[in-house]
């Protein structure tokens, strides 16, 4: 059943509210409508004004709703996302779909034996996005708890035997082989065709959850074993000496997107591509769909570093991990602004005079050391003038999502972020301030290199 937007089941309405995250563009709708049924996803179109301002404060990736009022009561009618947006004859057309994940191939290429329905199915669910509290599957949770070995392949690594290190077991070619245990398939082939491969062991009744804690525990070990090498001294702290060679702190040690999950019990497995980045079908972008602005050759340090690290976070699959890195761009954005001093000198040594008068000389150091921030002013308030003095159209909402990166972020540096926390919701944050730090590097090359000339920025 398709409806036009303004009616509800055919019958004229007073007014409808249509918003993007929590900004309100009912105002700038002139047309659209919605689409729905029995086993169906529903989808809609949104119609926009382009002559309304307030479109250049739209967050496309944040969750769409369309409400009515009807006779005084406000009905949510559709709740979903942008799946795609163009411009049409004066208006801005969204198209837009309830459960995009599903359609969106995030389910990568995969071979399996013997593994319940059950569990693929919430295998499925996961990768769709879905978090636990989401998925409603009968008989999962009386699934018992098995113990999975789980396997990647490694590059940078040379072994001549098998060798338990940095809390995982790293092995050759045949022992890779003897997991996949004759299982077929081009992924097989393709998680067969390396030399190295680490392993762990995780016990869980859930087949997709025992793969991501063995992730996430290989991920560790391989970046320690990174770190390792480039150790500089002649002896570790135990004081045995070790060889080095200067060549090995440049080489690179890292996991390929291929895994083998396999049940040690029943023999039961699964081996599945991981690259959520390049899922199964996708097509490479076609830039002349992209409005990109121009560059100079000579990039400012500081923007670099922010785009590198946007880029990073884009492309890192840890929420955790994705959630420091995206800051580190968000730094290197404000971090050079300056704002008006507060404390004057004569001021700051009255109120250093009267905190430290009476305390010990260790005390009075501390206090010391905390005042000589007082004219330090807060990355976010930083921030706020960079937006303000560029222009960039950042809702309230879209500073309330970067304020919630940030308490994450230092939860997660000083050690205090509840790792029972749902992964779900910080990866829903994490993708939310993506696509703002996007807006804000977007409007920052424009102004940079728009001061070097190149005054139509976009092509």
């Amino acid at each position: 059943m398709t409806d036009r937007l303004g009616t509800l089941h055919g019958r004229i309405t007073h007014r409808i509210v249509v918003k993007i995250g929590g900004l309100d563009v009912s105002h700038a709708v002139v047309g659209g409508s919605i689409s729905g049924g029995i086993g169906k996803l529903s989808t809609a179109e949104v119609r926009l004004d382009t002559r309304e301002t307030v479109l250049a404060e739209l967050n496309l990736a944040a969750v769409l709703t369309i409400g009515h009022v009807v006779e005084g009561r406000h009905q949510l009618q559709f709740s979903g996302s942008v799946i795609g947006a163009t411009l049409d004859d004066g208006e801005y057309v969204l198209e837009c779909m309830s459960s995009p994940q599903f359609v969106e191939g995030t389910t990568n290429a995969m071979v399996s034996r013997s593994v319940a329905e059950l569990q693929l199915l919430h295998l499925i669910a996961r990768d769709a996005g879905l978090d636990e509290s989401g998925i409603d599957i009968e008989g999962l949770e009386e699934q018992p708890h098995e113990v999975f070995e789980v396997v990647v392949p490694v590059v940078g690594l040379r072994l001549s035997e098998q060798r338990t290190l940095a809390g995982a077991s790293y092995f050759g070619h045949a022992h890779a082989r003897a997991a996949v245990n004759g299982l077929e398939g081009d992924v097989v082939d393709a998680f067969l065709s390396f030399s190295t491969y680490a392993a762990t062991y995780v016990t869980h009744r859930l087949w997709a959850e025992a793969e991501r804690t063995g992730l996430h525990h290989l991920r560790s070990s391989v970046a320690w074993l990174h770190v390792r090498w480039a150790f500089p001294s002649p002896t570790l702290p135990g004081g045995q000496f070790v060889d080095w060679l200067r060549p090995r702190r440049r080489q690179s040690v890292s996991m390929r997107p291929y895994t083998c999950v396999r049940c040690v019990r029943t023999g039961a497995l699964w081996v599945r591509a991981l690259d959520s980045s390049r899922p199964l079908g996708a097509q490479d972008v076609d830039l002349r769909s992209l409005a990109i602005p121009s560059v100079g050759l000579e990039w400012p340090p500081s923007l670099r570093l922010a785009v590198e690290a946007c880029h990073r976070a884009i492309g890192t699959a840890d929420p955790l991990l994705k959630t420091t890195v995206l800051w580190e761009s968000i730094e290197f954005i404000a971090g050079s602004v300056e704002l008006p001093t507060l404390f004057g000198k004569s001021v700051r040594k009255a109120v250093l005079r009267r905190a430290i008068s009476g305390l010990s000389e260790a005390e009075a150091r501390r206090v010391r050391d905390v005042l000589a921030l007082l004219n330090h002013a807060p990355l976010m308030a930083k921030l706020r003038r960079r937006v303000a003095d560029l222009g960039i159209p950042i809702s309230e909402d879209d500073f309330e999502i970067l304020r919630g990166l940030r308490k994450a972020r230092n939860d997660i540096v000083h050690g205090s972020y509840d790792l029972s926390t749902s992964q779900y919701e910080l990866e829903e944050m994490v993708d939310a301030g993506i696509a703002i730090v996007s807006k804000l590097l977007t409007y920052e090359v424009d102004h940079c290199f728009g001061e070097f000339g190149y005054d139509d920025a976009f092509d």
